[in-house]
């Protein structure tokens, strides 16, 4: 399990708000990867079907403005409390001890079906149900869901973050992309459809 201070991206595409001292993202990495040589048709871009859930500090999400853009602002990165709320049922739900005794904290991670399974999002993904607001992070291309009552916000992937994925992927010539794992789709497979329309 991780203890994370900021809220963030589950699987950003770039990194345009992210903290100058964390720009980590599928383009930094695929940039990366081929600066050594490695031919983009040759990668396969992951693109994880569950999402990270937080508690935040506050009920109010604030503008970040780490890219020093005044054009570019997100209200994804938010600070924590480190504890992460009630998580879906294939989480880890916390208690057991790590190689160094100390006790592990609930993982805090919900499958994409998880969130429209247990009303938090419509079955379409575009709405947040249950006091949770859908929001979309356009420096990162990817959606979260806040509930102001509750201070929780989750992080994930989604059909449109997905199709953004895949058109990253046939712009830059990658081989293609790889989905962990399935299991986290819905029953109508509406994160695999979104990627097959695009490639």
């Amino acid at each position: 399990s991780f203890i994370f201070k900021n809220s963030s991206s589950n699987a950003p595409l770039f990194s345009t708000c992210s903290d100058p001292a964390s720009k980590f993202s599928a383009s930094q990495a695929v940039k990366h990867w081929i600066s050594t040589g490695i031919p983009a048709k040759k990668m396969i871009l992951g693109i994880p079907s569950f999402g990270y859930a937080y508690t935040l500090k506050s009920n109010k999400l604030t503008e970040t403005k780490f890219s020093g853009d005044s054009k570019k602002t997100s209200h994804l990165f938010q600070s924590t409390t480190g504890v992460p709320p009630k998580a879906g049922k294939t989480a880890n739900v916390g208690g057991d001890k790590d190689a160094c005794g100390n006790v592990n904290p609930p993982g805090g991670q919900w499958l994409f079906k998880e969130l429209s399974g247990t009303k938090k999002l419509t079955s379409n993904a575009k709405k947040g149900l249950g006091g949770f607001e859908r929001h979309y992070d356009s420096c990162t291309q990817t959606p979260f869901i806040f509930n102001p009552e509750t201070c929780s916000l989750i992080s994930y992937n989604d059909p449109t973050s997905f199709r953004a994925k895949a058109k990253f992927v046939l712009r830059h010539g990658l081989a293609g992309v790889e989905v962990f794992d399935a299991t986290g789709d819905t029953d109508d497979n509406i994160l695999l459809r979104s990627v097959w329309k695009v490639l």
